[in-house]
């Protein structure tokens, strides 16, 4: 199935909060289901049920999800791992790492040595870092001043590659002047 279809806002928001139930719930009583049900119509503003019915229908028919009814009028719902892919993607792009007000004076550093095979991953998480505001120090080595452990954390998660990429505190790095001008720190 092709991946590179375009989901709406709603269906993407429906397959966000998707995604947040079924990590949070699991599985759910009948009554849990129809709060979460209205709940989930609430968060979408939408008023009328068939509207949320035909966004998962749809999102079944992408094979993002998997939906059934059962017998006692309540709904099995999961999110493929082609939905989760989707969710993360979009979360990818909003990424980014947060400047605290005050520096606290150590350097964060990405090392990796990923295979020739993971090629692709390798060239996506430089690109990322790059986006991040990290500088590249070497060709495997990125450097930047504020806490981000969550952040890369998800890239080697989402580029599948966590058994090659590091992430050190360092207290200091010898002729840090660069870097300290590169970030707009104080010396």
């Amino acid at each position: 199935m092709d991946r590179n279809f375009r989901l709406g806002s709603n269906k993407k928001r429906v397959l966000e909060l998707l995604v947040i139930f079924a990590t949070a719930g699991g599985t759910m009583s009948s009554s849990k289901q129809v709060y979460a049900w209205r709940e989930l119509m609430r968060e979408l503003k939408i008023e009328k049920e068939q509207q949320l019915r035909r966004a998962i229908k749809s999102l079944y028919e992408s094979d993002l999800v998997d939906y059934s009814e059962n017998d006692d009028g309540t709904i099995a719902i999961s999110v493929k791992k082609a939905g989760q892919l989707t969710t993360q993607r979009k979360n990818l792009d909003h990424l980014e790492v947060a400047r605290p007000r005050k520096w606290d004076g150590k350097w964060r550093v990405v090392l990796f040595d990923i295979p020739e095979k993971n090629k692709k991953a390798r060239e996506a998480l430089r690109e990322k870092l790059h986006d991040l505001g990290f500088k590249e120090y070497q060709k495997s080595v990125f450097v930047h001043p504020y806490p981000c452990e969550d952040e890369i954390d998800f890239l080697r998660e989402i580029f599948e590659i966590k058994k090659h990429v590091r992430l050190g505190t360092l207290d200091r790095i010898d002729d840090d002047l660069a870097l300290r001008d590169h970030f707009d720190l104080p010396t």
